[in-house]
């Protein structure tokens, strides 16, 4: 029965049964007025929290991207300064790093720096490798995992703040259906005609909002009624339209280069997983290939980092351009089925997943002419640039079958292909050992560092004319828990590879320092060389560091000598000579090691204040095979005397050699003749079975 019908029904009862007709008919269209609008309203704000996770998956993604470099650095200072720029954002709250233990190693808050523990969302993030969003008490948290070369190293969870992380303008839902409701209070018979009318837009919306809170996702809504549920259903569509536009600029930010336009590392992840299910489908084998473009980030660091991007483009258009002449070239017919596909991972890598070879010869040709795509010079803003390139390859499903693992050995085939015939390697099983032992010894350097574990040895300087300690060179040795010591040979390089060799260096200087002022204060003073880094003659804070070492341990300046290496003093002599100058001035003595082995060493006498010259020990060691090694050691000799330094000559192992040195006017030798690095305790009964004597220069200091 319609409302007309009704109304018709019921005129003859009078108006009082008639205004209770339409108050019951405007309170169940209200209430399904409110109903509607609740539901509306509930749809909107999951479709808000959505936005806002997605919102915050940019924010912190683009913050990573922006400052990588700085928070996986191994400067603690660039980290903090870094993670002080993302807290800065605006919405951001707090910003923590931590890392891949999930320990807290960094945070910068604009309220609370209280330190907590990493909570369930940091783990998981670091276990599963992709970012987990928590969303609560007006606060949105992400938890983003730091991923180097396919190995999660850390994390970087952020703090929101929700309000004005969504930076829209609030609903106006409610409001209409307030006045919704309003109208049907005040147009009760109006209403109730048009309720039908009402009701199935009012549906539509319903399915559509419900739709998108529930999918994220919905096709268009139609509604032709002409009346404010048209206009809501524009804005509907309106919104739908931003909400799917920004979900597209978030999956290119998340796997799109934008320098290259390429893949970046999270795109080759999902191109590299769908190969290998479609070539063990096939039964194929595949291969990743890691393509690593040589001097690209000293061009970059050249160039600075927003033209460096620019160039990188160039490479990334050619090393397509050269990939698809490859492919077609070298896989024939298979290219045109699965072509390869090129991705950028970052850095100077980019990433190739060929699907399928017909031989192993195939592929090995492909990476070859993979590695020899960047021979041609690159014109970029009127300069040549010219680059290389080395290839590392791992095969699936035989080398690993999911991406990680797969990017994870290519990566350390590519390390190893720098010597290679055709600069590219496959990966073997034997890279993995390698690299574990390599990963092992840092850790066991960086421990031992920290447990001062790296003492000084003592090898004589004996005057060769009265055969009577006159000094020592402190030599670094690396104690064992078990007592046992490993000489340089076996740390020596590691640490350089790590660049450790500047807190070992520094450690050998304090403990040589302490060793030396003791037996000073015993009254029993000796000069004691020790050798000097590259990398802490790069540390505008040496010449401080060395005043510190020879106040806290009471040594006498005119008792310390430092060796520095040819190849050192002439990679910036002009910061060579800042920091030896004051030293000098103080009383350090300052030797030039090695003199002889390069070609500018008179370069090196002319512009650093060196007191000793040291004759290289290959010298010495040819004085019997090499007819031009004693003409060598005399011109030494002569120039040494010439400049007013005096001259020691090392890895004297024979007496004969040691009576031609004292003939040419040599004072001092050391070498294993005279008794190799030995421990203090060693080294100080030597001093007590043969005597030793100082210089008269020195002696009167010390007096």
């Amino acid at each position: 029965m319609t409302a007309q019908r009704l109304l018709r029904s019921e005129k003859g009862r009078g108006l009082g049964l008639e205004i209770r007709f339409v108050l019951l008919v405007v309170c169940l269209a209200g209430l399904f007025a409110g109903i509607a609008s609740i539901s509306v309203m509930s749809a909107e704000r999951a479709n808000r929290d959505a936005m806002l996770g997605h919102a915050a998956i940019a924010l912190a993604g683009q913050a990573l991207t922006e400052r990588f470099d700085a928070l996986t650095g191994t400067l603690p200072q660039a980290r903090e300064a870094a993670l002080k720029s993302i807290a800065a954002k605006p919405g951001v709250e707090r910003a923590e790093l931590y890392d891949a233990q999930g320990a807290l190693s960094h945070l910068e808050s604009r309220s609370d720096r209280r330190i907590l523990p990493a909570g369930e969302d940091v783990r998981a993030a670091l276990a599963q490798g992709e970012p987990l969003l928590r969303l609560a008490q007006g606060k949105v948290s992400i938890a983003l995992p730091i991923l180097q070369q396919g190995a999660v190293t850390g994390a970087l969870r952020l703090i929101l703040d929700r309000d004005r992380l969504a930076g829209a303008p609030p609903s106006a839902l409610g409001g209409l259906a307030l006045g919704l409701l309003a109208v049907l209070l005040f147009g009760g018979g109006i209403a109730f005609l048009m309720a039908r009318r009402i009701t199935q837009p009012l549906q539509q919306l319903t399915q559509y909002a419900r739709s998108l809170s529930q999918q994220h996702q919905s096709n268009k809504i139609e509604i032709h009624s002409g009346d404010e549920f048209e206009t809501l259903a524009g804005a509907f569509n309106a919104v739908t339209a931003r909400f799917e536009e920004s979900m597209r600029r978030i999956e290119r930010l998340a796997f799109r280069d934008p320098a290259t336009d390429l893949p970046n590392l999270a795109g080759a992840h999902r191109v590299i997983a769908e190969q290998i299910d479609a070539s063990l489908a096939a039964h194929e084998a595949g291969v990743v290939f890691v393509l690593r473009v040589e001097r690209l980030d000293n061009v970059a660091e050249m160039i600075g980092n927003d033209r460096a991007q620019e160039l990188i483009g160039m490479i990334g258009a050619r090393l397509r351009l050269r990939l698809k002449s490859i492919d077609q070239t070298v896989r024939l017919t298979k290219a045109a089925d699965r072509p390869s596909i090129l991705a950028r991972m970052g850095g100077a890598d980019f990433c190739v997943v060929t699907p399928s070879f017909s031989s192993g010869a195939d592929a090995g040709r492909f990476a070859q002419r993979l590695a020899a795509a960047l021979g041609q010079p690159i014109e970029w803003r009127d300069q040549m640039f010219s680059f290389g390139g080395r290839v590392g390859a791992a095969v699936f499903p035989r080398d690993g079958q999911d991406p990680d693992t797969l990017i994870r050995h290519a990566t350390l085939a590519v390390g190893v292909a720098s010597g290679e015939p055709g600069r590219a390697r496959f990966f073997a099983r034997e890279m993995e050992k390698a690299a574990a032992r390599r990963i092992t010894a840092e850790r066991d350097i960086r421990a031992a560092i920290e447990q001062r574990a790296f003492v000084a040895h003592f090898q004589p300087k004996i005057d060769l004319q009265t055969r009577r300690v006159v000094g020592a060179e402190a030599l670094a040795r690396w104690m064992q828990p078990n007592g046992v010591m490993i000489g340089p040979g076996q740390f020596i390089g590691p640490a350089e590879e790590f660049g450790l060799i500047g807190p070992i260096s520094e450690a050998v200087l304090v403990d040589a320092c302490w060793k030396a002022a003791g037996w000073a204060r015993e009254g029993d003073p000796i000069k004691v060389s020790v050798n000097v880094s590259p990398l802490q003659l790069a540390d505008d804070r040496f010449t401080d560091r060395v005043k510190r070492v020879l106040l806290e341990t009471g040594m006498p300046p005119n008792l310390l000598e430092l060796e520095i290496t040819e190849s050192v003093a002439l990679t910036d002599p002009e910061q060579a000579g800042r920091l030896v100058y004051p030293l000098k001035d103080i009383g350090v003595s300052i030797a030039l090691d090695d003199f002889g082995c390069g070609h500018s060493s008179l370069t090196a006498l002319s512009r650093l204040p060196f007191d000793i010259v040291k004759i290289d020990q290959q010298f010495v060691r040819a004085l019997d095979k090499d007819p031009h090694a004693p003409a060598i050691i005399e011109t030494i000799l002569t120039l040494a005397n010439r400049l007013g330094c005096d001259v020691v000559a090392e890895g004297v192992e024979t007496e004969r050699e040691a009576e031609w040195l004292e003939r040419q006017g040599c004072r001092i030798a050391q070498g294993f003749l005279f008794g190799p690095a030995m421990p203090p305790h060693e080294f100080r009964r030597m001093q007590q079975t043969y005597g030793h004597v100082l210089p008269d220069s020195d002696a009167a200091q010390v007096a």
